[in-house]
């Protein structure tokens, strides 16, 4: 009869019916389990209960069960509501706790959104999985979006001024923009999902967060999207799976732009060394004209059109840029897919140790400086002063040939540092500081530098490449040499427009306060470095001479401050439209305060002990010993 009335409401005729037959559990215990808690979706912890027996008398409500608390991250288990009836099994017995946890997260991240989990367990504590849903209880009716910083806060490790602020966003909606363009993605699909480009980052206690839901539904626009999420995933660390729902079916003209799709994206791939070329000559040229000791010579409408021209650069000519992004993201994970089955080939083993990187050049540069300076009285000096003293004899010219080798350096890679993107940080050319403690350091080394360690890694990669290639059939190591090879040429390709970003993003800088230098000799700013905290608009407006934007400086100023003392989690879900704020950080790390304990993420395998070296920034690298454990709270291409 059920079958019958489904086949009447529905208008299908049914030809056949099926008969599921199922192993039965004989169950110890069953509960639900909440991978997010549905009244604040933020928080960092799973929800279960749990009653003896079937799930049956819980899920109708015939007994209170017991309730606690997973956390997330560990797994670790807190009750809230004891059990009235002892059943045998509960979430304190061994690795309980841990199991739910990791059960949880490998469903929700299969099926793209937190879950409302049915389980129970049998004589042997095994934990069976009866039923997953998405949770439907949530206290907002507003959809949930997944917020990420794999990745991102390697680049913005600390929350972000204004002016930042004010394109940022911006220019990743231009960036996903240009690539779906340069694939070929139908315009009525893009259209369908414009809003999705509009929002792909966002700030959250000022830093920046991928807006994961947003980007996956932009990858799924593309044929083989979840691929591509799949990839994205793993190139930037971030996890969960936001599988968009499905939009209506493309039409026949979209059809045929999407089986046009292989041949526009293998010919923006043919051309990309030689539009790499030309991006990199522009911001080329744009940092020859933005030299520091040049821009106060420029008028006030020469400063509008540098900032105008900064954002032309970011906002509409960013595509090689994004193409070799995703080339390498693309690349590493077919890599990834074709070792799938080879578990003890590591395939980032296989892309160590890579010549001529572009984010190699400023250190092996750092290095063979070192190696000039040994015998030079220079050198004692740099290992016996304080950086303050080296500094001012630096720029009395003291230090003769070589300073002016130091000074050649800083000229040539001074904008690269940790933190070079964030505007608000002076880089080593305007105080090099940084660079004379790295010198330091590396005066005092005894190690081969990183010429002889990258000669060594590379000798591990061939060797490991060998292997590989072995371990494969003769058509499976074809496509992997090919592959191999488009993965690391990527990657050579993504650091070169990575350089060539931190160069631009030091000359906007630099542009930037020499506009305020006007401003503050008008009496129209106090202070040079309060423009960071107008967005690139006001200050184009001020410059060319309209009166300042309302705008509360101080408060702004506060702002950041006020954000600089916590962080929201690396990952959270909260409903659309709403932002994570410092009400909702009981799990959230402190970035300050005396904390007699740090929790992170152990980024090397195996098991030592020692003593931790806290390390928060580069120009300290100096004080670590050999035998001590490097903690920082995190490192990018400027280290």
């Amino acid at each position: 009869p059920r079958a019958l009335a489904y086949s009447r409401q529905k208008e299908q005729r049914l030809s056949k019916m099926a008969v599921i037959i199922q192993r039965q559990v004989a169950a110890v215990a069953s509960g639900v389990l909440f991978t997010r808690d549905p009244r604040a979706p933020a928080g960092q912890h799973m929800i279960v209960e749990y009653c003896d027996g079937l799930g049956e008398r819980l899920v109708s409500g015939q007994v209170t069960p017991a309730c606690g608390l997973i956390a997330r991250a560990d797994g670790t288990y807190t009750e809230k509501r004891g059990r009235e009836t002892g059943p045998s099994w509960s979430p304190h017995a061994p690795r309980a706790s841990t199991q739910l946890r990791d059960l949880g997260t490998a469903l929700e991240n299969e099926f793209g959104c937190p879950q409302d989990i049915e389980f129970s367990v049998d004589q042997n504590d095994e934990i069976i999985v009866l039923q997953s849903r998405p949770i439907t209880t949530y206290a907002s009716s507003s959809p949930m979006v997944s917020w990420s910083n794999a990745n991102i806060a390697e680049n913005f490790p600390d929350p972000i001024c204004v002016m930042l602020q004010s394109f940022v966003s911006r220019g990743y909606g231009a960036y996903f923009r240009s690539l779906a363009a340069a694939y070929g993605v139908p315009h009525a699909r893009m259209k369908r999902i414009e809003e999705r480009f509009d929002e792909v980052v966002a700030c959250h206690g000022g830093r920046l967060y991928y807006n994961l839901s947003n980007i996956h539904a932009l990858l799924y626009s593309v044929p083989g999207g979840q691929k591509l999420a799949q990839y994205f995933n793993a190139f930037t660390g971030a996890e969960g799976m936001e599988i968009p729902t499905k939009t209506r079916t493309s039409s026949l003209f979209e059809l045929i732009e999407l089986g046009l799709m292989p041949f526009r994206i293998l010919w923006n791939y043919s051309i990309l060394p030689r539009r790499l070329k030309a991006f990199e000559d522009q911001i080329a040229s744009y940092a020859d004209e933005t030299d520091r000791r040049t821009l106060d010579a420029k008028s006030p409408e020469e400063l509008a059109r540098l900032i105008e021209r900064f954002l032309e650069i970011r906002l509409n000519n960013w595509t090689p840029a994004a193409l070799s992004d995703a080339a390498a993201m693309i690349s590493y994970g077919l890599l990834g897919t074709i070792l799938r089955d080879k578990p003890d080939i590591d395939e980032n083993e296989l892309l160590q140790g890579l010549p001529g990187l572009a984010s190699a050049a400023p250190v092996e540069a750092l290095w063979a400086l070192t190696l000039e300076l040994r015998n030079d009285r220079a050198a004692e000096v740099i290992r016996t002063q304080a950086p303050e003293d080296v500094l001012h004899q630096l720029e009395s010219g003291a230090l003769g040939e070589a300073g002016e080798k130091i000074w050649e350096y800083l000229d040539k890679w001074g904008f690269r540092s940790s933190g070079e993107l964030l505007l608000i940080r002076a880089t080593p050319q305007e105080d090099p500081i940084s660079v004379l403690l790295l010198l330091r350091a590396y005066l005092e080394s005894q190690d081969s530098g990183p010429v002889d360690k990258s000669a060594r890694q590379a000798e591990v990669r061939i060797d490991r490449t060998r292997k590989a290639s072995r371990a494969l059939g003769h058509g499976r190591r074809q496509v992997f040499r090919a592959v191999l090879w488009a993965t690391q040429k990527s990657i050579g390709f993504r650091e070169r427009a990575r350089m060539k970003q931190a160069l631009l993003y030091s000359r906007l800088r630099q542009v930037a306060l020499a506009s305020a230098r006007k401003l503050v000799q008008q009496g129209r700013l106090a202070r040079t470095d309060d423009v960071f905290h107008m967005g690139l608009e006001e200050v184009i407006d001020a410059v060319r001479g309209s009166s300042l934007p309302e705008v509360d400086i101080a408060s702004r100023k506060r702002a950041l401050s006020d954000n600089q003392l916590w962080a929201p989690p690396a990952a959270f879900v909260l409903p659309k439209g709403q932002a994570f704020n410092v009400g909702d950080a009981k799990d959230a790390p402190l970035v300050s305060g005396d904390a007699l304990s740090l929790r992170g993420i152990p980024a090397c395998a195996g098991r030592v002990s020692g003593t931790a070296a806290v390390v928060l920034d580069v120009s300290e690298v100096g004080s670590i010993r050999k035998d001590q454990i490097l903690v920082t709270q995190q490192t990018d291409p400027g280290w």
